[in-house]
């Protein structure tokens, strides 16, 4: 469902924490995260601003399996997806085999990456309390310092194609907030699709993009209509949605009429 801006930001915290979390050697039993597909056991808590209790197994999806130290700097390449500072805490997200990993970085600003890029992160693993409840603490990444190692697809694409927004914002329901999401996913769907007709239009350097959003249905589940095309000329290029709960990939109809993940 589509949902406003502060519930988003809500849903981001709570995978903040879920992400990475300190859990005790007695636990109540395993529940299932629906978001990132793990079984993530109940966090330990311990004394508000104090680290997690001394019988604590500290786990990150990012050293998935290992059993880690509080205040220990680790160094991985990981795959950058997204900087989330809608919240309470900055949001440094990456992704590792296939896992995600929520870094916090509130002193991040001005991220200059793309998703997809290659990135080598220093990070520890230091105790979190929540805003507005210090009843809690538990144990999340944080992270230290970054750096690119190689640039992904987007970054490449990015240096020989322009691509530009046209006036959508005055649609019904559609924010600067909105806009922003949409348009790092265009970049990301152009450089990773496998679409003939999209790739022909891309072949030459200086190529100029556009794309619209729209709404062509007033339920609150449907999908924005994004419309990308040449500069230029009225023909359509492709036809895709964006669904705010699914807002890292772009969508198509299939035969059915149903919506399926856009290659």
């Amino acid at each position: 469902m589509l949902v406003m801006k502060s519930t988003y930001a809500a849903t981001a915290a709570l995978l903040l924490l879920l992400s990475c979390q300190s859990t005790t050697t007695q636990q109540a039993p395993a529940k299932k995260d629906s978001v990132i597909g793990v079984v993530n056991p109940t966090p330990a808590v311990s004394e508000p601003g104090t680290p997690p209790l001394a019988d604590s197994v500290i786990k990150c999806e990012l050293r998935k399996g290992a059993i880690l130290l509080m205040n220990t700097t680790y160094v991985d390449t990981v795959s950058y997806l997204a900087f989330d500072d809608n919240g309470d805490d900055f949001s440094f997200e990456v992704t590792r085999n296939n896992d995600t990993a929520y870094l916090i970085c509130n002193e991040c600003r001005d991220i200059a990456l793309e998703r997809g890029d290659q990135v080598r992160v220093e990070w520890q693993m230091n105790t979190y309390v929540p805003a507005g409840d210090d009843s809690y603490s538990y144990a999340v990444p944080f992270l230290k310092k970054y750096q690119l190692v190689k640039e992904g697809k987007t970054s490449q694409l990015k240096k020989k194609v322009k691509l530009q927004l046209l006036a959508s914002a005055s649609e019904k329901n559609i924010t600067s907030y909105l806009t922003d999401m949409v348009h790092h996913t265009v970049w990301n769907y152009l450089a990773n699709t496998n679409d003939a007709t999209v790739k022909q239009a891309l072949q030459n350097s200086g190529t100029e993009m556009e794309y619209t959003i729209t709404r062509e249905n007033d339920k609150e589940d449907y999908p924005y209509t994004i419309t990308i095309s040449t500069a230029g000329t009225a023909a359509t290029v492709k036809e895709l949605y964006f669904d705010y709960n699914n807002h890292f990939i772009l969508l198509e109809k299939d035969d059915s009429g149903g919506f399926v993940h856009a290659q």
